[in-house]
């Protein structure tokens, strides 16, 4: 499942509009972690969780569905509500995924980087509450393509998307680790910094919603062909190209000037 980066705007969202999945456990988890976060007691969530599944469940009973609010208060004790730290990309890590020179695979790599950075941050803080020495620079993340593939807007068939993963082990940028108590495995995020300095920084994400802003999109150059950073909509060089085409266009006009006088 993808990181919900911002619990507290999550949960005012569903009070407004009901759930984003008929009786999600999710939604339910996050409502009873926004109610703690309040200051609410366990009883007191229970009749708000109540009160919400009433509201946007026309067949909510809470005989039948008792058990799933008191999962959902139960998961949610385990954990608060996460507001979220600013993910930090930094210019390193853009530039290792420049160098796939596929903007289609680019944007996946940028979606799983900032997901992953994410969950590391979270992961962080639930183990330092039990380790306060807790202290780890290694990053993994699932090795199911199709969330990450969503969210950078990219189409991959199943037999493309093993295509891809085989291609991002071969280059380097992730390793399957199976040593765990997942049986699939997962995959260990090799392009990701832990360390950086702030000259270091590229960008600062706090939102899920808005990810690929952050990321350059590619135009091709009208001059010499080559796929450049886009820094505007109707930019057509690439910086050298059009400090070229600047000058000849002047020189053409200072020609035309002069024939008129």
């Amino acid at each position: 499942m993808l990181p919900i980066f911002d619990e507290l705007v999550y949960a005012e969202k569903l009070l407004a509009k009901g759930f984003t999945k008929l009786m999600s456990h999710k939604d339910l988890e996050i409502l009873a972690k926004f109610y703690f976060f309040k200051r609410l007691d366990e009883e007191q969530t229970r009749k708000k969780l109540n009160a919400f599944c009433y509201k946007y469940n026309p067949e909510y009973n809470e005989v039948i569905f008792g058990k799933s609010i008191d999962d959902a208060i139960k998961t949610a004790k385990k954990d608060k509500l996460h507001i979220p730290e600013d993910v930090v990309i930094t210019r390193a890590e853009i530039e290792r995924i420049k160098l796939m020179r596929n903007y289609r695979v680019e944007k996946l790599l940028f979606v799983i980087l900032v997901c992953t950075k994410y969950h590391k941050q979270d992961s962080n803080r639930w183990r330092k509450r039990k380790d306060p020495d807790y202290c780890s620079d290694r990053f993994f993340v699932n090795p199911i393509l199709s969330p990450y593939l969503s969210l950078a807007k990219v189409y991959a068939n199943r037999r493309e998307q093993e295509i891809i993963g085989n291609d991002l082990m071969l280059k380097g940028y992730i390793v399957s680790d199976t040593k765990n108590k997942n049986p699939d495995g997962w995959w260990e995020i090799l392009y990701a910094d832990s360390d950086y300095l702030p000259d270091d920084i590229f960008a600062k994400i706090s939102s899920r919603d808005n990810i690929l802003d952050f990321y350059p999109p590619y135009f091709v150059c009208l001059g010499c062909g080559k796929e450049t950073d886009k820094v505007g909509n109707n930019r057509k060089y690439c910086e050298e190209c059009w400090s070229k085409t600047k000058n000849e266009r002047n020189k053409m006009h200072m020609q035309k000037t002069r024939q008129k006088v």
